[in-house]
């Protein structure tokens, strides 16, 4: 497989994505070499880095969904509505409200993990949903790590396990030293996870068209870097 960011019968999407991915790696070079370190410039909560990265969950997220609305089959539904509704939880977990202009009307629903509650109800009726399709939903997952999109939301994944290690002081000693490495590697995490549903969004709608479907009868599963 050949890891890029073009998607079958188009370079303008790879285009759009490294373009995107070029100006963030400029903003963040930017933001390590004049910023504070001492205190964490720019890389606090609610500051530029980590708005960056609520706005690559939301965007990744919310393209999930739509697959999994233009999707006809059962399984495939099921599988991209989890990843949305897993992009969904790690973005409720990201967002912070106080000291901001929310905090007045939503800091209850967070001290009060009212967010996560209503996660788990969704959770629980997408697994409930899932239960009949057990053996199908792994063998479409795993058909699916392997394409494009796949390759680039697993890569997210396991960036965003590895700040983990950064948040502990890890790769570097300091608090607000490992916070600006930490949230510089999510912020590169959240767009593989952007980069990931935007690809199987594009990757859909091309295996939509007659002449294409033709040729990939399958549908996006199929789809193949």
């Amino acid at each position: 497989m050949r890891l890029s960011f073009g998607t079958t019968g188009s370079g303008l999407h790879g285009a759009f994505l490294w373009t995107l991915f070029t100006a963030m790696a400029g903003f963040l070079s930017y933001a390590l070499a004049t910023g504070d370190w001492t205190i964490g410039e720019g890389f606090r909560e609610n500051q530029a880095a980590e708005i960056l990265q609520l706005l690559y969950l939301l965007a990744g997220a919310l393209l999930f969904f739509f697959a999994a609305y233009g999707e006809t089959a059962p399984v495939s539904r099921r599988l991209f509505a989890g990843l949305g509704l897993f992009l969904t939880t790690v973005l409720s977990r990201e967002v912070e409200v106080e000291r901001t202009w929310a905090e007045p009307y939503f800091l209850f629903i967070i001290e009060g993990d009212i967010h996560y509650a209503v996660l788990g109800v969704f959770w629980l009726g997408l697994i409930a949903a899932s239960l009949r399709y057990i053996r199908a939903g792994f063998e479409a997952a795993w058909a699916w790590a392997k394409t494009r999109p796949g390759v680039f939301t697993l890569l997210g994944i396991a960036l965003y396990v590895f700040t983990d290690a950064t948040e502990k002081e890890v790769l570097i000693e300091g608090k607000n030293q490992s916070k600006m490495i930490e949230e510089t590697i999510e912020c590169v995490a959240t767009y593989l996870f952007f980069a990931g549903a935007y690809l199987n969004l594009t990757a859909q709608r091309l295996t939509a068209r007659p002449a294409h479907t033709a040729r990939h009868p399958s549908g996006p599963l199929e789809s193949r870097g």
